[in-house]
């Protein structure tokens, strides 16, 4: 049937036509919202899931990395004698990639270990009556976000002598998946040091990131104070004390929230293009129904 101006020219036929309009768009609205904030809330929950495990799993294998690392260093410290040239001892043992360089240090002694920070060789020399332990020690460095790592192993038969070992960055960051992390991930000392980020992350979020560390606190997102990228953010702790004398390690993993939501893209697409089909529809109709009457 043709349509001609006259046939919203009674009051009566503008009610009818709105109340079509409004009787269909209702519904539709209704469930398109609830339809996108269920399926929001369900993204952002399994990502929230994702990002939980990833961060325990990247502390669970540096942790095992750390171990196996201590056994073999234990091993050379006991069969090495002190003062012994370690750097050829590297290849043998398989420690190449491992290791970027070993040390001796006497604890009671007054020798110096070059290649090792003064102020780390004191800070041994300090811990003289906890021999008995592994130490990692986490040296921070003011132009680059990856710390110095050293393993220090106690050789309490020896008088007090210290193996100490410069662990390789790659080593434990390349293997454990944190380098290649398409997420931000970090891993933070138990001050809340930088030891190593996947890439440069935003100086807000790792406040944000220390706070969550310091209270336990779950899985949140968290907002760039710059008017960056927002981050679906997890911290999971590693308690490491009882073997290497430091309390605790801190792994972040940060999702972008674009990301997370990027399966929406299309229905906030296509959604105002339906509900723009469906207006005008009903209004065609609408009009038909009232010219048939």
């Amino acid at each position: 049937m043709r349509f001609t101006r006259n046939a919203l020219s009674s009051c009566v036929a503008r009610r009818i036509v709105l109340a079509f309009v409004v009787a269909s768009l209702l519904p539709l609205l209704f469930f398109a919202s609830g339809a996108y904030m269920q399926v929001s809330d369900e993204l952002r929950r399994q990502a929230a899931d994702n990002i939980r495990q990833q961060a325990k799993q990247h502390g669970m294998e540096v942790y095992d990395r750390l171990q196996v690392l201590g056994d073999e260093l234990q091993i050379l410290g006991a069969t090495a004698e002190p003062g012994e040239p370690l750097e050829q001892r590297i290849p043998g043992l398989s420690l190449r990639n491992r290791i970027a360089s070993l040390f001796w240090l006497e604890v009671k002694g007054d020798n110096v270990a070059s290649g090792l920070p003064a102020a780390l060789q004191q800070t041994l020399r300090d811990r003289a009556l906890d021999l008995h332990r592994r130490h990692l020690l986490v040296w921070p460095r003011a132009d680059d976000q990856n710390a110095r790592l050293f393993l220090a192993l106690a050789q309490p038969d020896r008088n007090g002598t210290w193996l100490v070992a410069e662990l390789e960055p790659e080593y434990l960051w390349s293997t454990s998946g944190i380098t290649e992390s398409p997420d931000l991930t970090c891993v933070l000392g138990p001050g809340g040091e930088v030891i190593k980020c996947s890439r440069k992350p935003d100086e807000g979020w790792l406040d944000k990131v220390r706070r969550m560390a310091l209270h336990r606190a779950p899985t949140q997102q968290l907002d760039s104070d710059s008017g960056g990228a927002s981050y679906l953010t997890s911290v999971w702790g590693l308690f490491i004390k009882p073997h290497f004398k430091i309390d605790y390690w801190y792994f972040a993993v940060g999702a972008d929230l674009d990301d997370v939501l990027a399966p929406l893209r299309l229905f906030q697409i296509l959604a105002p293009l339906v509900v723009a089909f469906v207006l005008l529809l009903t209004v065609l109709l609408s009009i038909r129904l009232v010219r048939s009457n």
